[in-house]
């Protein structure tokens, strides 16, 4: 009896075998369509939205450098204003007491630091802005990468 049984399942399921395997092979062709076709145009939308960010921080960068730059200027020019204007009250003193060279002197000292100090946490602002950009770009060419591999397993394979 057992035998029987297992021959008229061997004949049902001979019978039932294209009706099975021609659902799978149409259900799994139709998910891989939409799969790998349906996304692609997506992806690239999100991965050129990736570059453009990173063209955006490049140009921060830039910017960033541009007015570091603008600003050493600015600071070695008001150092030599403060320089040209101890000189010239050194000038304008007909008689030169120690006095009057002490206080002058420190006066200057304190300018000069003043300027200093300001230079320095304005390039450390600058070193911490950078390097700010600098993880931003290493996040987004991530971001590039992970995006790039549904690309690669995509039927289409290459961007457009």
């Amino acid at each position: 009896m057992k035998t029987s049984l297992r021959a008229a399942d061997a004949r049902g399921w001979k019978q039932m075998k294209p009706f099975f395997v021609n659902r799978v092979h149409r259900a799994s062709a139709a998910i891989s369509l939409l799969l790998f076709s349906g996304c692609n145009p997506y992806l690239q939308v999100q991965m050129d939205l990736t570059e453009q960010s990173r063209k955006g921080v490049a140009m921060i960068s830039q910017s960033l450098d541009d007015k570091q730059a603008i600003i050493g200027r600015f600071h070695a020019s008001q150092r030599t204003r403060l320089d040209d204007a101890f000189d010239a009250d050194v000038r304008e003193q007909e008689t030169l007491t120690s006095d009057w060279v002490v206080d002058h002197r420190r006066a200057y000292v304190v300018a000069v630091d003043a300027l200093n100090d300001q230079s320095h946490r304005l390039a450390r602002s600058h070193e911490n802005d950078q390097s700010t950009l600098a993880a931003m770009e290493l996040a987004l060419r991530q971001l590039e990468w992970l995006q790039s591999i549904p690309m690669k397993l995509t039927l289409k394979g290459a961007r457009p």
